[in-house]
């Protein structure tokens, strides 16, 4: 039944909805029918969509095609996100109330606005683990595994776009663009000069745009419409993949991917060759398969250098500024809604450490950012450039790879059932989860063996470059402090981290990864034969 107006539509080829599921989507005070509705809508619809459904009617639709269903309740408009079973609910308050339960599709009070209503039943399917996996207990993290994970954001750029184009700026700071022609294509469309220059979309909306010219033509709001309209049943989308379908009740939590670059798109200049190509591609992958995925790395604001030649023909290294405002890049919030950083102490000072969001398809990836106000002169440039030459401040990014990036995780309340470092360059992340354990109560070998029980790691090369090792008196003298008072005894470091020459005035980050994680993997058959030759005992 349908009282009101809303626009009700239940595309079942397009969707693959099954008999008993339906989309509901508010637009208009205009009332259109485009398929028989199974799903009672109870209570008056117009603008807004405030919709009613009770239970058992609720727990039989599917959350990817109903995304949002609203509930009013003295004025107070609740939002509903998630598959909710009979009598299995949760309200989740944005601002500074308490959280509360209530029954499914029954708001039993007073909300306010802002506050979404957010299912909490057992476990889905997800991928399998050899080794039992060894979970913390979860704060913010009340999603179904197999849900993607959500980072909350706010763009780092403002600027006006004609309201019926706002969906714009959707598309623009999601960079699901890079792998999908069609919606390149729409850039392209609306400036095709700026498009071609800057290969990024938000020079191209927030530049000077003809936008009544385009609002006028027919044919470009047909395929905006489309264009979005494909995105939000992408991001919405997600149940029926395989690995849902098959490995969903595996996982207790998001897989945390780290690695020191990413080359997720040439606008994005966070990233010098392969180790980067396939960290974005793995993303990108996460991201189609609706894995429940978030990205760790660095975000360097001068990238990696451009080489060029001089009159004398000798090389010379340039590197780009970023100017941060027009890259499709969000500042990350914490539970407040202010600007997440987080701090990772050094040698007689705390580093400031601001968090920012690549979002990639479904897969949120996190940067790193030591260019903050709050930090010294000398440590703001730590993460300016990708593989900075200086091994002290090479030491100093790895550190904030590895135990910011840890810090920045577990600030948005989030619980990794799996660890997997890309390379070494982020090993120190093994030590500051050895550190939360011995601070939670065990001693320091229950917590390397804690740790080592759901870490894995990806091997990529025999060459020393992706080898990193360190002199083991600059570790003790940057990291010693910081590693003695968390519990974690730079000796034991050290000694988990020398190298199959036996040399004990090195760490070497690949012999400390091995060490500490269940199971490691080569990227090609031949450079497994050429690793377990290498790295044997």
């Amino acid at each position: 039944t349908l009282e009101g107006g809303a626009a009700i539509e239940q595309r079942l080829g397009e969707l693959g909805l099954q008999p008993g599921s339906v989309r509901v989507r508010a637009r208009d005070e205009h009332a259109q029918r485009r398929a028989p509705l199974v799903v009672h809508v109870g209570e008056r619809v117009g603008i807004g969509a405030r919709v009613q459904q009770d239970a058992g009617d609720l727990h039989r639709v599917r959350r990817r095609f109903l995304p949002r269903i609203f509930h009013s309740v003295g004025g107070d408009v609740v939002e509903q996100r998630g598959v909710v079973p009979p009598g299995r609910a949760r309200v989740r308050q944005l601002g500074p109330l308490a959280k509360h339960r209530a029954q499914a599709g029954r708001v039993a009070g007073d909300y306010g606005l802002g506050g979404f209503l957010e299912a909490r039943h057992r476990a889905v399917p997800g991928p399998p683990c050899t080794k039992p996996v060894h979970m913390p207990s979860r704060t913010r993290y009340d999603a179904r595994p197999m849900d993607p994970v959500h980072v909350p954001s706010i763009p780092d750029a403002s600027f006006p776009l004609p309201p019926r184009l706002e969906g714009l700026r959707r598309l623009a700071y999601n960079l699901h663009w890079a792998w999908s022609p069609r919606t390149r294509n729409l850039w392209s469309l609306i400036d095709r000069t700026a498009w071609t220059r800057y290969r990024n979309p938000i020079p191209v909306i927030s530049g000077p745009t003809n936008w009544s010219l385009l609002l006028d033509d027919e044919k470009f709001l047909a395929e905006y419409h489309d264009v979005l309209a494909d995105f939000d049943d992408y991001m919405a989308n997600g149940s029926d993949h395989w690995f849902q379908r098959k490995f969903a009740d595996q996982l207790d939590g998001p897989i945390a991917y780290f690695c020191a670059e990413y080359g997720i798109h040439e606008s994005l200049g966070i990233y010098s060759g392969g180790l980067g190509v396939l960290a974005g591609d793995h993303m990108k992958s996460a991201s189609d398969m609706a894995l429940p995925f978030i990205g760790v790395g660095l975000l360097y604001r001068k990238g990696y250098f451009r080489q060029s030649i001089d009159a004398d023909g000798h090389q010379e290294h340039n590197y780009p500024d970023y100017d941060l405002s027009r890259l499709p890049l969000s500042r990350v919030q914490d539970a407040n809604g202010l600007p997440l950083t987080v701090t990772v102490e050094l040698r007689g000072r705390d580093l400031s450490v601001a968090v920012w969001l690549a979002q990639v398809g479904r897969v949120p990836v996190l940067l790193l950012d030591t260019d903050v106000a709050e930090n010294a002169a000398e440590d703001r440039p730590i993460t300016h450039i990708l593989y900075v030459r200086g091994r002290e401040m090479r030491l100093h990014q790895e550190l904030v790879l590895g135990i910011g990036g840890v810090r920045a995780i577990r600030a948005l309340g989030l619980a990794p059932a799996v660890w997997h470092l890309n390379e070494g360059h982020s090993a120190f992340l093994l030590a500051e989860r050895a550190r939360e354990h011995v601070a939670a109560g065990t001693s320091l070998e229950e917590a390397w063996s804690q740790v080592r029980r759901n870490s894995v790691f990806t091997i990529h090369t025999p060459v020393s470059a992706g080898n990193e090792r360190f002199d083991a008196d600059l570790v003790r003298r940057v990291a010693g402090d910081l590693l003695e008072a968390g519990g974690v005894s730079v000796q034991a470091l050290l000694d988990l981290g020398v190298g199959m020459d036996g040399d004990r005035g090195q760490f070497d980050m690949t012999a400390f990864s091995l060490r500490l994680t269940n199971g490691a993997n080569a990227v090609s058959q031949l450079h497994a034969e050429t690793a377990n030759g290498t790295w044997q005992g």
